[in-house]
Protein backbone atom coordinates (compact mmCIF):
# COMPACT_ATOMS: atom_id res chain seq x y z
CA UNK A 1 0.00 0.00 0.00
CA UNK A 2 2.96 2.47 0.56
CA UNK A 3 4.23 1.68 -2.75
CA UNK A 4 0.40 2.31 -4.17
CA UNK A 5 0.28 5.39 -2.64
CA UNK A 6 1.48 8.14 -4.81
CA UNK A 7 0.04 6.47 -7.77
CA UNK A 8 -3.62 6.69 -6.45
CA UNK A 9 -3.23 10.14 -5.11
CA UNK A 10 -1.46 11.25 -8.42
CA UNK A 11 -4.71 9.85 -10.18
CA UNK A 12 -6.89 11.68 -7.83
CA UNK A 13 -5.85 14.79 -8.18
CA UNK A 14 -5.29 14.43 -11.83
CA UNK A 15 -9.22 13.15 -12.04
CA UNK A 16 -9.46 16.27 -10.18
CA UNK A 17 -7.59 18.75 -12.28
CA UNK A 18 -9.95 17.55 -15.48
CA UNK A 19 -12.50 20.47 -16.05
CA UNK A 20 -14.79 18.51 -18.38
CA UNK A 21 -15.60 15.51 -15.35
CA UNK A 22 -17.75 17.08 -12.83
CA UNK A 23 -19.61 20.19 -12.59
CA UNK A 24 -18.28 20.40 -8.98
CA UNK A 25 -15.69 18.45 -7.23
CA UNK A 26 -13.31 19.45 -4.98
CA UNK A 27 -9.67 18.59 -3.48
CA UNK A 28 -9.76 18.91 0.36
CA UNK A 29 -7.35 17.78 3.41
CA UNK A 30 -6.12 17.77 6.63
CA UNK A 31 -2.39 17.99 8.04
CA UNK A 32 -1.95 16.87 11.54
CA UNK A 33 1.84 16.62 13.24
CA UNK A 34 2.82 17.23 16.81
CA UNK A 35 4.96 15.83 19.99
CA UNK A 36 3.14 13.70 22.34
CA UNK A 37 4.34 12.28 25.54
CA UNK A 38 2.50 9.81 27.79
CA UNK A 39 3.99 8.92 31.60
CA UNK A 40 6.03 5.83 31.45
CA UNK A 41 6.38 6.31 27.79
CA UNK A 42 9.06 8.15 25.82
CA UNK A 43 8.77 11.26 23.17
CA UNK A 44 7.28 10.62 20.25
CA UNK A 45 5.81 12.19 17.49
CA UNK A 46 2.12 11.88 16.55
CA UNK A 47 -1.06 13.56 15.28
CA UNK A 48 -4.17 14.85 17.22
CA UNK A 49 -6.51 14.86 13.81
CA UNK A 50 -5.95 12.27 11.10
CA UNK A 51 -4.47 12.85 8.39
CA UNK A 52 -5.72 12.51 4.91
CA UNK A 53 -6.49 13.83 1.89
CA UNK A 54 -9.91 13.14 -0.16
CA UNK A 55 -11.83 14.00 -3.21
CA UNK A 56 -15.87 15.33 -2.65
CA UNK A 57 -17.45 15.70 -5.91
CA UNK A 58 -21.69 16.17 -7.30
CA UNK A 59 -23.25 16.14 -10.44
CA UNK A 60 -26.62 17.85 -11.14
CA UNK A 61 -29.05 15.31 -12.83
CA UNK A 62 -31.66 17.79 -12.82
CA UNK A 63 -35.14 18.22 -10.94
CA UNK A 64 -33.27 19.26 -7.41
CA UNK A 65 -31.34 15.80 -7.88
CA UNK A 66 -27.46 15.35 -7.81
CA UNK A 67 -25.13 12.46 -7.83
CA UNK A 68 -22.57 12.69 -4.73
CA UNK A 69 -19.08 10.97 -4.30
CA UNK A 70 -16.21 10.67 -2.02
CA UNK A 71 -12.93 9.01 -1.63
CA UNK A 72 -10.44 9.88 1.03
CA UNK A 73 -7.30 8.52 1.94
CA UNK A 74 -5.74 8.68 5.53
CA UNK A 75 -2.03 8.46 6.71
CA UNK A 76 0.40 9.87 9.36
CA UNK A 77 1.67 13.16 8.22
CA UNK A 78 5.38 12.59 10.53
CA UNK A 79 6.10 9.08 7.95
CA UNK A 80 3.95 9.36 5.30
CA UNK A 81 2.30 5.86 5.72
CA UNK A 82 -0.99 4.74 4.94
CA UNK A 83 -2.86 1.86 6.47
CA UNK A 84 -2.15 -1.22 4.48
CA UNK A 85 -5.61 -2.44 4.64
CA UNK A 86 -7.17 0.45 2.58
CA UNK A 87 -6.36 2.36 -0.34
CA UNK A 88 -9.37 4.85 1.13
CA UNK A 89 -10.06 4.34 4.41
CA UNK A 90 -11.14 7.66 5.43
CA UNK A 91 -14.56 6.49 2.97
CA UNK A 92 -15.33 5.58 -0.67
CA UNK A 93 -18.99 6.36 -1.41
CA UNK A 94 -21.35 7.25 -3.93
CA UNK A 95 -24.75 8.16 -3.90
CA UNK A 96 -27.20 10.81 -4.50
CA UNK A 97 -28.89 14.43 -3.01
CA UNK A 98 -32.02 16.16 -3.43
CA UNK A 99 -35.23 17.00 -1.60
CA UNK A 100 -35.24 13.17 -0.18
CA UNK A 101 -31.77 14.28 2.15
CA UNK A 102 -28.42 12.01 1.02
CA UNK A 103 -28.76 8.13 0.25
CA UNK A 104 -25.39 6.79 0.02
CA UNK A 105 -23.99 3.35 -1.15
CA UNK A 106 -20.17 1.93 0.69
CA UNK A 107 -17.58 2.66 3.18
CA UNK A 108 -19.31 5.46 5.46
CA UNK A 109 -19.34 6.82 8.85
CA UNK A 110 -20.65 5.17 11.48
CA UNK A 111 -23.69 7.43 12.10
CA UNK A 112 -24.06 7.41 15.96
CA UNK A 113 -20.19 7.65 16.35
CA UNK A 114 -20.37 10.44 13.92
CA UNK A 115 -22.79 12.26 16.35
CA UNK A 116 -20.50 12.17 19.14
CA UNK A 117 -18.18 14.33 17.37
CA UNK A 118 -20.65 16.88 18.14
CA UNK A 119 -20.62 17.01 21.67
CA UNK A 120 -16.95 15.84 22.47
CA UNK A 121 -14.69 19.24 22.91
CA UNK A 122 -11.86 17.53 20.57
CA UNK A 123 -14.21 15.66 18.03
CA UNK A 124 -12.78 12.24 19.08
CA UNK A 125 -9.47 13.36 18.45
CA UNK A 126 -6.21 13.00 19.94
CA UNK A 127 -4.96 11.98 23.95
CA UNK A 128 -8.31 13.84 25.13
CA UNK A 129 -11.04 12.14 23.55
CA UNK A 130 -13.45 10.77 24.92
CA UNK A 131 -13.17 6.82 25.96
CA UNK A 132 -15.29 4.95 23.59
CA UNK A 133 -16.84 2.00 24.62
CA UNK A 134 -15.95 -1.73 23.16
CA UNK A 135 -18.92 -1.91 20.81
CA UNK A 136 -18.09 1.30 19.06
CA UNK A 137 -14.32 0.33 18.25
CA UNK A 138 -12.52 1.81 21.48
CA UNK A 139 -9.61 3.94 21.16
CA UNK A 140 -6.06 2.87 20.08
CA UNK A 141 -4.29 5.75 21.97
CA UNK A 142 -6.06 5.13 24.80
CA UNK A 143 -4.89 1.21 24.72
CA UNK A 144 -8.49 -0.10 24.86
CA UNK A 145 -8.85 -3.65 23.81
CA UNK A 146 -11.77 -5.63 22.76
CA UNK A 147 -13.21 -5.79 19.54
CA UNK A 148 -11.56 -3.66 16.77
CA UNK A 149 -13.23 -0.82 15.04
CA UNK A 150 -13.68 2.71 14.21
CA UNK A 151 -15.36 5.37 12.79
CA UNK A 152 -16.39 3.80 9.51
CA UNK A 153 -18.22 1.09 8.05
CA UNK A 154 -17.83 -0.60 4.92
CA UNK A 155 -20.86 -2.47 3.14
CA UNK A 156 -23.02 0.47 3.97
CA UNK A 157 -26.72 1.97 2.96
CA UNK A 158 -27.12 5.21 4.65
CA UNK A 159 -29.53 7.94 4.89
CA UNK A 160 -29.68 11.37 5.96
CA UNK A 161 -32.90 13.16 6.12
CA UNK A 162 -33.39 16.33 5.16
CA UNK A 163 -33.93 19.30 7.93
CA UNK A 164 -37.48 19.25 9.04
CA UNK A 165 -37.65 22.41 11.04
CA UNK A 166 -35.18 21.94 13.75
CA UNK A 167 -35.50 17.88 13.55
CA UNK A 168 -33.18 15.50 11.24
CA UNK A 169 -33.13 11.83 11.20
CA UNK A 170 -31.27 9.14 9.84
CA UNK A 171 -31.06 5.30 8.92
CA UNK A 172 -27.77 3.47 7.94
CA UNK A 173 -27.65 -0.69 7.77
CA UNK A 174 -24.32 -2.85 6.78
CA UNK A 175 -24.62 -6.10 5.53
CA UNK A 176 -23.31 -9.53 7.45
CA UNK A 177 -19.90 -10.65 6.72
CA UNK A 178 -18.10 -7.35 5.97
CA UNK A 179 -16.85 -6.25 10.10
CA UNK A 180 -13.64 -6.08 11.26
CA UNK A 181 -14.63 -8.49 13.75
CA UNK A 182 -12.08 -10.39 15.08
CA UNK A 183 -13.98 -14.11 13.82
CA UNK A 184 -16.78 -14.70 11.56
CA UNK A 185 -18.51 -16.52 13.91
CA UNK A 186 -21.69 -14.61 13.77
CA UNK A 187 -22.82 -13.49 10.52
CA UNK A 188 -25.81 -10.38 11.61
CA UNK A 189 -26.48 -7.60 9.46
CA UNK A 190 -25.63 -4.49 11.78
CA UNK A 191 -27.86 -0.96 11.61
CA UNK A 192 -28.05 2.54 13.09
CA UNK A 193 -30.89 4.81 13.63
CA UNK A 194 -29.93 8.55 14.61
CA UNK A 195 -32.74 11.56 15.77
CA UNK A 196 -31.01 14.87 16.27
CA UNK A 197 -32.43 18.54 16.96
CA UNK A 198 -30.57 21.43 16.95
CA UNK A 199 -32.24 25.10 16.89
CA UNK A 200 -30.89 28.43 17.87
CA UNK A 201 -28.10 27.51 20.86
CA UNK A 202 -29.48 24.22 21.65
CA UNK A 203 -28.30 20.60 20.09
CA UNK A 204 -29.79 17.40 20.89
CA UNK A 205 -28.95 13.69 19.91
CA UNK A 206 -30.95 9.81 20.21
CA UNK A 207 -28.77 7.16 18.41
CA UNK A 208 -28.41 3.59 18.34
CA UNK A 209 -26.77 1.12 16.53
CA UNK A 210 -26.17 -2.64 16.60
CA UNK A 211 -23.05 -3.87 15.57
CA UNK A 212 -22.23 -6.08 11.82
CA UNK A 213 -21.48 -9.90 12.84
CA UNK A 214 -21.61 -9.91 16.61
CA UNK A 215 -23.86 -11.22 19.12
CA UNK A 216 -26.39 -8.29 19.06
CA UNK A 217 -23.60 -5.93 20.38
CA UNK A 218 -25.40 -2.60 20.87
CA UNK A 219 -25.28 0.47 22.43
CA UNK A 220 -27.52 3.39 22.97
CA UNK A 221 -26.31 7.24 23.15
CA UNK A 222 -27.95 10.60 23.68
CA UNK A 223 -26.10 13.36 23.26
CA UNK A 224 -26.99 17.48 24.35
CA UNK A 225 -25.19 20.83 24.41
CA UNK A 226 -26.10 24.52 24.88
CA UNK A 227 -24.48 27.72 23.91
CA UNK A 228 -23.90 30.61 26.46
CA UNK A 229 -22.72 33.41 24.36
CA UNK A 230 -18.77 32.06 24.12
CA UNK A 231 -19.03 29.66 26.44
CA UNK A 232 -20.71 26.14 25.24
CA UNK A 233 -21.65 22.99 27.10
CA UNK A 234 -22.19 19.49 26.15
CA UNK A 235 -23.28 16.42 27.88
CA UNK A 236 -23.04 12.58 25.97
CA UNK A 237 -23.98 9.10 27.77
CA UNK A 238 -23.43 5.84 26.37
CA UNK A 239 -25.06 2.56 27.72
CA UNK A 240 -23.23 -0.37 25.64
CA UNK A 241 -23.66 -4.28 26.05
CA UNK A 242 -21.12 -6.96 23.80
CA UNK A 243 -22.91 -10.34 23.77
CA UNK A 244 -20.63 -13.12 24.98
CA UNK A 245 -17.83 -11.50 22.47
CA UNK A 246 -15.76 -11.21 25.41
CA UNK A 247 -15.95 -14.62 26.73
CA UNK A 248 -12.56 -15.97 24.87
CA UNK A 249 -10.75 -13.09 27.33
CA UNK A 250 -11.62 -14.63 30.54
CA UNK A 251 -15.23 -13.14 31.18
CA UNK A 252 -18.27 -15.39 31.28
CA UNK A 253 -21.38 -12.84 30.91
CA UNK A 254 -22.24 -10.10 28.65
CA UNK A 255 -19.83 -6.94 29.33
CA UNK A 256 -22.11 -3.87 29.89
CA UNK A 257 -20.40 -0.73 29.71
CA UNK A 258 -21.44 3.09 30.98
CA UNK A 259 -19.67 6.00 29.83
CA UNK A 260 -20.72 9.73 30.42
CA UNK A 261 -18.74 13.05 29.39
CA UNK A 262 -19.43 16.70 30.84
CA UNK A 263 -17.69 18.85 27.88
CA UNK A 264 -17.01 22.92 27.60
CA UNK A 265 -15.55 24.93 25.18
CA UNK A 266 -14.87 29.17 25.61
CA UNK A 267 -14.38 30.87 23.27
CA UNK A 268 -11.51 33.81 23.63
CA UNK A 269 -12.04 35.66 19.86
CA UNK A 270 -10.67 32.84 17.49
CA UNK A 271 -8.89 30.61 20.06
CA UNK A 272 -10.59 28.39 22.70
CA UNK A 273 -10.22 26.93 25.53
CA UNK A 274 -11.73 22.76 26.06
CA UNK A 275 -12.13 20.89 28.50
CA UNK A 276 -13.82 17.51 29.63
CA UNK A 277 -14.70 15.08 32.20
CA UNK A 278 -15.50 11.55 31.59
CA UNK A 279 -16.18 8.24 33.24
CA UNK A 280 -16.15 5.12 32.12
CA UNK A 281 -17.78 2.19 34.22
CA UNK A 282 -17.82 -1.29 33.28
CA UNK A 283 -19.44 -4.55 34.66
CA UNK A 284 -19.98 -8.26 33.90
CA UNK A 285 -22.72 -10.82 35.50
CA UNK A 286 -23.46 -8.18 37.46
CA UNK A 287 -19.81 -7.09 39.35
CA UNK A 288 -18.62 -4.05 38.39
CA UNK A 289 -14.93 -4.54 36.66
CA UNK A 290 -13.52 -1.07 37.25
CA UNK A 291 -14.30 2.24 37.07
CA UNK A 292 -11.83 5.05 34.74
CA UNK A 293 -11.87 8.76 35.44
CA UNK A 294 -10.35 10.88 32.72
CA UNK A 295 -9.94 14.79 32.91
CA UNK A 296 -8.68 17.09 30.35
CA UNK A 297 -7.66 20.44 28.99
CA UNK A 298 -6.98 21.70 26.07
CA UNK A 299 -6.24 24.97 24.58
CA UNK A 300 -6.19 25.90 20.38
CA UNK A 301 -4.80 28.83 18.89
CA UNK A 302 -5.65 30.17 15.35
CA UNK A 303 -2.79 31.26 13.32
CA UNK A 304 -4.80 32.00 10.24
CA UNK A 305 -8.59 30.70 8.87
CA UNK A 306 -6.94 26.99 8.20
CA UNK A 307 -3.81 26.72 10.18
CA UNK A 308 -3.71 26.07 14.16
CA UNK A 309 -1.40 25.30 16.92
CA UNK A 310 -2.87 23.19 19.60
CA UNK A 311 -1.51 22.04 23.45
CA UNK A 312 -3.65 19.12 25.03
CA UNK A 313 -3.45 17.72 28.97
CA UNK A 314 -5.18 14.45 30.16
CA UNK A 315 -5.09 12.70 33.34
CA UNK A 316 -6.44 9.10 33.74
CA UNK A 317 -7.20 7.51 36.76
CA UNK A 318 -7.58 3.67 36.02
CA UNK A 319 -10.04 1.58 37.96
CA UNK A 320 -8.47 -1.58 39.63
CA UNK A 321 -9.95 -4.39 36.98
CA UNK A 322 -9.98 -1.38 34.61
CA UNK A 323 -11.51 -2.71 30.93
CA UNK A 324 -9.42 0.41 29.08
CA UNK A 325 -5.88 -0.70 30.76
CA UNK A 326 -6.00 -4.13 32.94
CA UNK A 327 -4.80 -4.51 36.77
CA UNK A 328 -2.00 -2.41 37.75
CA UNK A 329 -2.06 0.29 35.62
CA UNK A 330 -3.00 2.80 38.47
CA UNK A 331 -2.79 6.95 37.22
CA UNK A 332 -1.55 8.12 33.70
CA UNK A 333 -0.83 10.94 32.38
CA UNK A 334 -0.25 12.16 28.93
CA UNK A 335 0.38 15.77 26.72
CA UNK A 336 0.18 16.82 23.30
CA UNK A 337 1.90 19.43 21.05
CA UNK A 338 1.13 20.37 17.86
CA UNK A 339 -0.18 21.92 14.33
CA UNK A 340 -3.06 21.25 12.48
CA UNK A 341 -3.81 22.93 8.66
CA UNK A 342 -7.11 22.06 6.99
CA UNK A 343 -7.32 22.92 3.07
Amino acid sequence: MRNRLPSLLLTCLLYACSANVLANIMLYGNLDMGYMKWSGNKLRMEERSSSRIGLEGEENLGGGTKTIFQLEQRFTAYDGIAPTSYAFQGGSNVGLAGHFGKLRFGRINQMVTETMWDFDPWYDDGITTHQRNVVAGGNARMGIGGLPGNGRQDNTVRWDSPAFGAYAFGLAYQLSGNDEHPSNQHQNAGFSLLAKYNRGPTALALGFHRRANSASSQYWTVGAAHEFGPLRLSALYERAISRKEWIGSGYTDDLLERNFLLGMIYQLGQDSINASYQQLKAETGGASIGIDRKYSLGYVHWLSKRTSAYIDWTRIRHGQQSILCGSGCGTIGGIAIGMNHRF
